[in-house]
């Protein structure tokens, strides 16, 4: 037992009689009590007194011992906890002192840059004027050479508007003899064409106005539609904005005679203006809420009816537009 308090006072020689734990205290009350107990049986001993005090001291040394294993892990924990301290503040000690150097040599080593930046510019602006001379001469050489190049152009230029001249005058009368007798081969056949062309063209006009008329009649049968549903639903919006209109008068109403009260400092207990406005707006909700339902609906089939619509047909695969510019063309 003396060796383990010796251990307990070399590990953790910082603690005070309240900072060790209760088990070190009750350790050490109760190796008093052996001590004490040891010299009243010096003084008085019998048999039958010392049979009861040896049981007695058996009990108190296991209770000793067990306190003794409870210590011996509590100083266990002890120590690698102080040790796993001495660890983490030694690494943070560490940590601390290369930080400073770093710090400490970090503008250092922008200064080294810095300086070596200054003696490479003299050289590089050196090498660049060097660079510049003869990139300039070669420039003017090049200039020379391309005016060369823009002289040989021009000769060349000429030289194709000739050719390009003789090949357009030997075109021409090629053309001028062709054109003699393909008027010779369409001579007989044009009145024909322009004939049956004309038919066509009156009857293409015919059936275009005739789908034009169908289609106008649709539209504006749908367009009455329309406006018979916009006028049905204007007319409900109407009633609404009325009723709106007449409640919200009523409560301009109740305001301002709730405001002559609170002017005339009569009670609001004696009023029954605001009860009746809380029915009114309680009423208006729920007939805006019924006729709001009643009107999405019908909002949803119109929205649908548009949809329905089929595209404005063609004839020949040409809408209205298409088939009156080419009228108008036709008759240019």
């Amino acid at each position: 037992m003396v060796g383990e308090e010796i251990a307990v006072s070399m590990l953790v020689p910082s603690y005070s009689q309240e900072q060790l734990p209760e088990s070190f205290v009750g350790l050490k009350s109760q190796q008093g009590c052996i001590g004490e107990m040891s010299d009243v049986e010096d003084e008085t001993f019998n048999p039958v007194v010392s049979r009861s005090s040896q049981t007695c001291r058996i009990d108190l040394l296991e209770e000793i011992i067990e306190d003794a294993k409870d210590n011996k892990k509590i100083l266990f924990q002890t120590m690698q906890s102080i040790m796993n301290l001495m660890k983490e503040v030694e690494l943070q000690e560490a940590a601390a002192e290369q930080a400073k150097e770093e710090a400490a040599r970090g503008g250092m080593d922008i200064l080294v840059k810095v300086e070596e930046l200054k003696q490479m510019l003299p050289h590089a602006k050196e090498a660049n004027d060097m660079h510049a001379g003869e990139v300039y001469g070669e420039k003017a050489i090049l200039v020379t050479e391309v005016k060369e190049l823009e002289n040989r152009l021009l000769s060349l230029s000429d030289e194709r508007d000739k050719s390009l001249a003789i090949l357009d005058e030997m075109r021409q009368t090629l053309e001028a003899r062709q054109s003699a007798a393909q008027e010779l081969m369409k001579a007989a056949e044009q009145e024909k064409l322009e004939k049956e062309e004309s038919a066509r063209n009156a009857l293409a006009e015919q059936e275009a106005i005739m789908v034009k008329m169908v289609e106008e009649s649709k539209i504006l049968r749908q367009e009455a539609e329309e406006n018979s549903k916009l006028r049905e639903f204007l007319m409900d919006r109407g009633q609404i904005i009325d009723s709106l209109q007449g409640e919200i008068s009523v409560i301009c109403e109740d305001i301002r005679l709730l405001k002559q009260k609170f002017d005339d400092r009569i009670p609001l207990s004696k009023s029954i203006s605001s009860s009746q406005t809380s029915c009114i707006l309680a009423s208006s909700g729920s007939s805006l809420k019924s006729r709001s339902s009643d009107l999405g609906s019908g909002q949803w089939e119109t929205a649908k009816t548009p949809e329905k619509r089929s595209p404005t047909p063609s004839v020949d695969g040409q809408s209205p537009k298409s088939r009156s510019s080419d009228e108008r063309s036709k008759a240019d």
